[in-house]
């Protein structure tokens, strides 16, 4: 795994092994959450039985993210699958963030169709107490995402249980 780090000299979040800037100027302000810290973060706040599914980094170290599925919801005997997933950006113009997706992030697309998508979302600037906030916050995104469940499953639902005739259908498509 990369470890990033910050350039005092001109405010860049670096990749330390090859030196190389990565996204934009950042101010004195910003501190990068490094993949290790947010994984530290991750395993303290998270109860043993979220277990992480997929953990990546995309954009040439500019983003890093995790996601752990969450309890699926069965609506009408099919299965919509949710996932809690935490991204670390180091582009220096984007928030940490932790939301509750609809998909399962594997790639660049996915990650954007997730964001798009999701049901709850938190942000958390890059300042340098903000990385003591990230357990709580962590903790309520996860419990917010259970608590989403039951909410999520009425709506499915009453969607599934509307019937649509073929003519109107085609008109929205």
């Amino acid at each position: 795994m990369q470890e990033c780090g910050r350039l005092e000299e001109n405010f860049t979040v670096t990749e330390i092994h090859r030196k190389t800037p990565c996204g934009q100027p950042v101010s004195g302000e910003y501190t990068p959450f490094p993949p290790h810290d947010v994984c530290d973060a991750w395993d303290n706040a998270m109860p043993s039985e979220v277990c992480v599914e997929t953990m990546g980094v995309l954009r040439r170290c500019e983003m890093f993210f995790i996601t752990a599925k969450l309890p699926s919801i069965g609506v009408r005997g099919d299965e919509v699958e949710r996932y809690l997933g935490i991204t670390s950006p180091l582009d220096g113009v984007t928030a940490l963030s932790a939301e509750e997706w609809p998909l399962r992030v594997v790639c660049a697309n996915t990650l954007r169709a997730a964001q798009a998508g999701a049901f709850v979302s938190f942000h958390l600037p890059h300042r340098g107490d903000a990385f003591r906030e990230i357990g709580a916050w962590l903790q309520l995104s996860y419990e917010k995402a259970k608590a989403n469940a039951k909410r999520l499953k009425q709506s499915f639902e009453k969607l599934a249980g509307t019937r649509i005739d073929d003519q109107r259908a085609k008109k929205w498509i």
